[in-house]
């Protein structure tokens, strides 16, 4: 990560602050997820670079809801939340994770995570652990207010409910139009 910077990979919020806890509130702390939309400049970074650990990725359904750790794949959400007949299928093209998807507020298909998120659970640089809903996020195309402190460690989200062989389906053909139509 460069000459200045260091890594740090928690596996849960109480590592994370043992991690950063003993710095200086200047040293500026750098949540990255899988490193699908990331630069980093010769230079490095300078700071801490925040890779969140598996104690991050969990995801778990109650009716509609699905909540989901920050380092959870975006895929993932997708085809899990799909098993449970519940459509967050726009995820499943998006490379990166739930943390990412939020704080950008990533979309494909015509849907947002705005559209679907309901709370988010952050932990600030002085240690205190919040969770915010949704609106207070202002989200916009590609956008969010969080602010830049703040690491998203989760969020809920609210799912339409459907058929699971019909949310296979669409995230079959969202993969075959993506392979039809290549970026690169």
């Amino acid at each position: 990560w460069g000459s200045e910077g260091c890594c740090c990979r928690p596996g849960y919020v109480g590592v994370w602050w043992g991690c950063l806890g003993c710095l200086d509130r200047v040293v500026r702390g750098l949540p990255v997820g899988v490193g699908s939309n990331l630069f980093v400049r010769d230079g490095g970074v300078k700071g801490v670079v925040i890779r969140l650990g598996r104690g991050f990725n969990g995801i778990s359904f109650d009716g509609q809801t699905v909540t989901a750790g920050a380092a959870a794949l975006d895929a993932h959400v997708a085809r899990k939340a799909a098993s449970e007949g519940l459509d967050l299928t726009f995820l499943r093209t998006i490379p990166g994770t739930i943390g990412g998807a939020v704080r950008m507020n990533a979309g494909c298909y015509g849907r947002y995570m705005a559209d679907v998120l309901q709370t988010v659970t952050v932990v600030l640089r002085d240690g205190t652990v919040v969770e915010m809903p949704a609106a207070d996020l202002a989200m916009a195309y590609r956008s969010s207010t969080l602010s830049v402190g703040a690491v998203i460690v989760g969020g809920t989200l609210l799912a339409p409910t459907g058929d699971a062989d019909a949310w296979d389906g669409r995230m079959v053909d969202q993969l075959k139009k993506g392979e039809e139509h290549p970026t690169t």
